[in-house]
């Protein structure tokens, strides 16, 4: 009489494998979407911030301008400026 024993079966079945691969590729779709979007925020950061320090410098440079509009460089007042 012959035996014959069984042997466990090692690895994973065709159909595990694919479910794997499945939820792999759908969490690597997640984490790329995920990595895209905070691309696209941190560039709209960017700009905003690039945008604000622009208007910062004209703004100031044209509050220096106002100022030195303000000055007279000639040394009269107003009322020897009027006076004829």
């Amino acid at each position: 009489m012959k035996t014959t024993t069984i042997r466990p079966e090692w690895g994973f079945s065709l159909v595990e494998l694919m479910i794997a691969l499945a939820l792999g590729l759908f969490l690597t779709g997640v984490a790329i979407t995920i990595v895209i979007n905070n691309r696209q925020t941190f560039r709209t950061a960017e700009n905003q911030a690039r945008m604000q320090e622009n208007a910062r410098a004209a703004f100031e440079m044209m509050a220096r301008d106002l100022r030195g509009a303000g000055g007279n460089p000639c040394g009269a007042n107003q009322y020897t400026a009027l006076r004829r």
